[in-house]
């Protein structure tokens, strides 16, 4: 089986996974706290694994597609980080507003990232 799709099946196994044991043990009465806390924590730390994968993933045909792939890298394991760090330790009610507060602009810069690199001209050789 290819490495990249182990390592999806894994990641999918270990987010179904943990929400159902999350589950199972607010059920229980050993865990105070909602379930989607801990979800949406493994989320965050996903996103961050994901994200270091970026440069090393895909072949790059530049060295300005590869400086884009690596800041893109950069700043969603960022992103990923301070989206986990915000379920983890933010009052329930105002958690999401604030994950979303750090992932959004980071899209948005990744983004711009891309479209100011498109837009350049290339250099001359």
């Amino acid at each position: 089986m290819n490495n990249r799709i182990l390592t999806s099946v894994a990641s999918a196994v270990l987010l179904v996974g943990a929400s159902i044991a999350m589950v199972i043990l607010r059920r229980a009465g050993v865990i105070d706290d909602n379930p989607t806390r801990g979800v949406m924590v493994i989320i965050g730390l996903l996103l961050a694994l994901y994200s270091n994968l970026i440069p090393k993933t895909f072949t790059a045909k530049s060295a300005r597609a590869l400086a884009v792939k690596r800041l893109a890298g950069w700043v969603f394991v960022l992103s990923g980080l301070g989206y986990a760090a915000v379920w983890m330790f933010a009052p329930f009610e105002s958690a999401p507003d604030w994950s979303m507060a750090v992932v959004g602009p980071a899209t948005l810069f990744v983004l711009a990232s891309c479209l100011w690199a498109r837009s350049r001209p290339s250099p001359t050789a």
